[in-house]
């Protein structure tokens, strides 16, 4: 199972006799052996002696494991050895007295997504980190963007990722059994200019399917803007890559504060020395972009992109400041744009120490 680490996952201890409980969490990075000591040691008494029940919500202490820096630029298959997933080991043991003893031992990996409300609670949302859907790109870019991708069992499953091509419908895949997180680009090098279908299946060792995605990148042609590429994690805690194709515009604001200076000679003062003078000065940079035309199903991306905690414009770190937007629907609005405001996340001028 994957854990959604900005969702709730709670861990419940409740055994008959209990008068305590503890959790300990082993966490790592990585497929490598758990930690020889326990992460984190959590522990509870019971309510009472009519409520054993002890709940632990674990999903904080995963997220410092965490971290997205920028996303993988690979075009082909190519193993993700990075911190943008990492795995728990949970032991709950039940206490009696001054005895502990161990109920079971469980191990989950852990990425940086989260359920809606109404999916309800933590649940594994399958082995490709990206919503099934269609996407677009710049004609004639080459870093179209990757999806990663799992195979958690071994050599008791395999994944197969195929992709068909939109004009000569030529098929390319590849397949990996290994226990790991691989990165797959959207687009095989081959498929570029016509843009393909890619499919992402999970099959156990017999050939029954176990699930299985489907996803479509399609290139636009455009003339007059110059598109700005936005990269941030998605709900299923991957990164995700989209663009804005019209119009953009880069905006500069500035922050100081003010004081009055006293004069040289209050008599025979230099007209040009002034009376005050400012400090403190800090530029921010923003930039609103367009979406261009898009159609209703955008709608999915938009929402993502709006709660996502890390995202990047062309390459730089920013924070969205547009807050709210209707979601439009095609039988309202024939013609969908979306504009978005962000600012970038550090100041013009370098105020680090």
């Amino acid at each position: 199972m994957i854990i959604q680490a900005r969702s709730p996952f709670i861990v419940e201890v409740d055994e008959i006799n209990q008068t305590a409980s503890k959790v300990l969490l082993y966490i790592w990075n990585g497929y490598g052996s758990s930690p020889a000591s326990p992460t984190y040691t959590l522990q509870k008494n019971i309510p009472s002696a009519t409520n054993t029940k002890t709940t632990y919500n674990i999903s904080p202490f995963l997220k410092e494991y965490l971290s997205h820096v920028s996303p993988a630029s690979v075009t082909t298959p190519t193993t993700n050895n990075s911190n943008e997933w990492c795995q728990v080991q949970v032991r709950r043991y039940k206490i009696i007295g001054t005895t502990e003893t161990l109920l079971d031992t469980t191990t989950y990996d852990v990425v940086d997504g989260f359920n809606l409300y109404t999916d309800g609670y933590n649940h594994d949302n399958g082995h490709a980190l990206l919503t099934e859907g269609t996407y677009y790109y710049p004609l004639g870019e080459s870093n179209i963007g990757s999806l990663l991708v799992r195979n958690d069992s071994g050599s008791a499953s395999y994944v197969t990722v195929r992709w068909f091509n939109y004009v000569t419908n030529v098929m390319t895949q590849s397949t990996f059994s290994t226990k790991e997180w691989k990165d797959f680009p959207y687009v095989n090098t081959p498929n570029v200019s016509a843009g393909n279908r890619m499919t992402i299946t999970k099959y156990a060792t017999g050939g029954a399917i176990i699930s299985s995605k489907e996803y479509h990148f399609r290139p636009i042609n455009e003339c007059f803007y110059t598109p700005v590429e936005c990269d941030f994690i998605n709900k299923l805690g991957g990164w995700q890559k989209t663009w804005f194709f019209k119009a953009s515009n880069d905006s500069l604001s500035v922050e100081n504060q003010g004081y009055n200076l006293l004069q040289a000679n209050l008599v025979n003062y230099d007209v040009q020395e002034g009376q005050r003078k400012m400090f403190n000065t800090l530029g921010k940079k923003s930039i609103k972009v367009n979406t261009g035309y898009v159609s209703e199903e955008y709608n999915k991306v938009l929402q993502e992109l709006m709660l996502s905690e890390r995202i990047l414009i062309n390459g730089s770190p920013v924070v969205m400041n547009t807050k709210n937007t209707e979601l439009f629907k095609n039988i309202n609005t024939k013609l969908i744009n979306y504009q978005l405001d962000f600012e970038f996340a550090y100041d013009y001028n370098t105020t680090v120490v």
